[in-house]
């Protein structure tokens, strides 16, 4: 096996129309396309993260008054949290952001999203590159686990993911050390296993750091008190 892990399938799927991604997500229960680098970026964070129950790309049409007119907008993304909490989400630069003047299409359209959210007592936020992009190593092996999650969605993986759950245990093993305890199996399978159990939440490995290797050491997964001090998204 190389040292470090391929990508299953393919890495950046064929697009659509314009700039338009389009990939299979569980989390999102079927297939998900991102308008924007940007947005398929934060669209991985939200996938990826086992605090993440489930979520929604465009997820609903909102309308507010804004200067006496009424503005309608398409929100980005909706995700809802294991702690019972949701979120939504526009996705956008910031530089983007930062040029929109009173006035202007793109104002408009947040002044609306930030008024519907606190009409309605949702919680809201833009999501820009500080979000999506804040760790590239981290985002790198999120596409990777994403990218083999959606390929393989457990098939004939049985209990291995189990089985390496219980082989962690209570400690931390690298993956080199896991991939000689299941020798007898097929390294791509181990490989899958290990995206599924890091994708769930199973076990954890810091992604920040370094892309996934042998070396990387895989630990029991805790799940925290505050999801906003362990998310990859905020």
């Amino acid at each position: 096996m190389e040292n470090r892990f391929r990508a299953k399938g393919r890495s950046r799927p064929g697009k659509l129309l314009g700039n338009y991604w389009e990939w299979l997500s569980v989390r999102a229960r079927g297939v998900v396309c991102p308008e924007s680098d940007l947005e398929n970026d934060f669209c991985t964070l939200v996938d990826t993260s086992p605090l993440v129950r489930s979520w929604r790309h465009q997820p609903r049409s909102i309308s507010a008054v804004v200067d006496g007119e009424e503005v309608t907008s398409i929100l980005d993304v909706e995700v809802h949290h294991l702690d019972g909490s949701t979120f939504y989400w526009e996705v956008k630069p910031a530089e983007t952001v930062r040029a929109a003047a009173p006035g202007t299409r793109t104002w408009r359209q947040l002044e609306a999203q930030r008024r519907w959210s606190r009409l309605e007592h949702q919680n809201y936020g833009i999501a820009t590159e500080r979000h999506a992009r804040r760790n590239l190593v981290d985002l790198a092996n999120r596409k990777l686990i994403r990218a083999s999650v959606a390929a393989r969605q457990l098939q004939g993986l049985g209990d291995l993911p189990v089985r390496l759950q219980r082989a962690v245990g209570g400690d931390q093993r690298t993956v080199g050390d896991i991939h000689a305890e299941f020798s007898k199996a097929p390294q791509e399978d181990i490989q899958d296993a290990l995206m599924w159990a890091l994708y769930t939440g199973m076990v954890s490995a810091d992604l920040t750091a370094r892309l996934l290797s042998l070396g990387t050491l895989v630990r029991p997964y805790e799940t925290p008190t505050d999801i906003t001090q362990d998310s990859p998204v905020y």
